[in-house]
């Protein structure tokens, strides 16, 4: 075994992800066939305890992060108050990290897709919410990071909404406390 490591970004390149990984040659060329054309790829191949090929993928269809528009009033009719609690506080946490980008670096934080908002509820589902609160917390940016529902930036929303739940629920405006010592109960502060 020459190198123990696959890297999520290509070593030349870190605009390009990875997305696809398997041993057979044949598996990556008829993968990469199913790209659209404004996906462009890189393939390379490392030296495991057998040969992997790697398909690392840049999707070049960006707009800024900034012209998304949130309209979710009918995903949100079908979500519980508590679940859309969080999820205005995910996108607070999103909103928070493109106007750091646009006030740090001066530009727009580029965005590769809409938000899927529903998929989120999801993800919240798979949280053990009655844990200590670094394991909610871990449960939650891990569970966000993974449904991978907004445009871009989920590695640092996720972490955001994980520092915000270690700190304390005070930072997120909410209050947080278990009903029957079983379900959590979450509700804005000031409600």
């Amino acid at each position: 075994m020459t190198n123990c490591l696959i890297h999520y970004h290509h070593p030349d390149d870190d605009q390009f992800s990875l997305d696809f990984v398997n041993p057979n040659r044949e598996k990556v060329t008829e993968r990469l066939d199913k790209y659209e054309d404004w996906v462009e790829t890189r393939v390379r191949s490392y030296d495991l305890d057998e040969e992997v090929h790697v398909v690392y993928t840049k999707k070049n269809e960006v707009t800024a992060a900034e012209a998304i528009q949130y309209k979710f009033d009918a995903a949100f009719d079908n979500m519980c108050p508590d679940t859309r609690v969080i999820i205005r506080y995910l996108l607070d946490a999103f909103d928070s990290i493109k106007e750091k980008k646009r006030d740090e670096e001066s530009i727009s934080l580029d965005a590769y897709k809409s938000v899927d908002v529903e998929r989120i509820p999801d993800a919240l589902k798979q949280v053990n919410w009655t844990g200590p609160i670094p394991e909610v917390g871990g449960q939650l940016a891990s569970n966000l990071l993974l449904c991978h529902a907004l445009p871009n930036a989920n590695h640092r929303t996720s972490f955001s909404m994980f520092r915000r739940i270690r700190e304390g629920n005070s930072r997120l405006n909410i209050r947080v406390t278990f009903v029957d010592n079983r379900r959590l109960r979450v509700a804005e502060v000031g409600r």
